[in-house]
Parts: C-alpha cells; structure tokens; sequence
C-alpha cells in the first residue's frame, strides 16, 4: 500500500476549487472585468457577463443573430432572444393563463397579465 506524499495542508488547498465547483465563493479577492469602450464605466464580476455587455455596443447590423424570417431584418446580441422574438412570426403562444383562455408567447406577458387582469 502506499503513502500519500502530499502534506497536512493538503485538503485546505485542494477544498478553494471543490468550493468552486460547489458555486461557493472562494477566499481570492475577486477579479473586476472592466468594459474597454471609451465612455463606458460598466463593471462586471464575471469575464462572460463582460463579454454579454460588449455586444450592446455594437451596431445594430453588427449584431450575431439575425431572425430567419423573411422580410425581418431585427438582429439580437443573444441566441435565446432571437429565439423568444421568432415565436412572434410563428403565432406560437405555449404560456396559457389559468384563469382564463388567453395565451402568451412569452413567460412574462402572461405574468403582466395575472398581475393586471387577475389581481386580488
């Protein structure tokens, strides 16, 4: 059988990225990803959100999804909402309120409808 060779401390040392695989905060000062816009202060914690926010930047045409739909020129900075903006050419409407027959397209019309329509 054989003998760990690593030293008492070990576990301190290996438990920050168990801590971080576990999302919970680590001892390390944490790291300011600031935008490189001239005239933009904006601040962020995580390189990916900074990343996010630097496409807000960019002109309109520039942006990387484009909607499929013929004869729609509207472009999105994100995926999910060129997706969500699709299902207003499809007549998708899959958020059905349970009060009543309407339906929604989309997550939070249906909850702006309950909080109008449906208020106690």
């Amino acid at each position: 059988m054989r003998v760990s060779a690593l030293p008492a401390q070990a576990p301190a040392i290996t438990g920050s990225t168990t801590a971080k695989r576990r999302g919970r905060k680590s001892n390390k000062t944490p790291t300011i990803h600031k935008c490189i816009i001239t005239g933009c202060s904006s601040e962020f914690d995580r390189k990916y959100t900074l990343q996010q926010h630097i496409f807000t930047h960019l002109p309109k045409s520039q942006r990387p999804f484009a909607c499929t739909h013929e004869g729609c020129s509207k472009r999105f900075n994100r995926w999910a909402d060129k997706m969500r903006h699709e299902r207003v050419h499809t007549g998708e409407s899959s958020f059905q309120c349970k009060f009543c027959e309407t339906s929604f397209s989309r997550p939070d019309a249906r909850l702006n409808h309950y909080r109008r329509v449906h208020r106690e």
